[in-house]
């Protein structure tokens, strides 16, 4: 990806090709949250974007019964999962509401209009 794009676009160019990426610091391998720019270590080395693994575990969540939009049928659960490199992310899981507990495995998956969902761990 160029230098020059935003992380936010940098990010949503790789989702938008099917690709679950993070951006690690090239001096320390840190991963980075998606509101981090800079890494704790304070290095002035660039950023490089690498294939996460796909893993993840449920951090929080809640669960919708009402509809705020047409992509989603309630109930449907909008949740924080915690990728097994670190960064936090907000999406979906698709799983019964009554399925979901904290700290349960997810795995990373792209739904049929290709967005950022997350399944349970096989």
């Amino acid at each position: 990806m160029s230098g020059k794009a935003s992380f936010a676009e940098t990010f949503g160019s790789y989702l938008a090709g099917g690709e679950l990426r993070i951006a690690r610091c090239t001096a320390c391998s840190q991963a980075l949250g998606y509101a981090e720019r800079r890494c704790r270590c304070r290095a002035v080395a660039p950023l490089e974007w690498v294939a996460a693994q796909g893993g993840a575990r449920l951090h929080s969540f809640a669960v919708y019964y009402r509809r705020y939009s047409a992509e989603f049928e309630p109930p449907y659960a909008v949740a924080v999962v915690e990728l097994d490199e670190g960064p936090m992310l907000i999406s979906t899981v698709r799983t019964p509401a009554q399925a979901l507990v904290t700290d349960m495995r997810l795995v990373a998956a792209f739904d049929k209009d290709g967005r950022l969902v997350f399944d349970p761990w096989p």
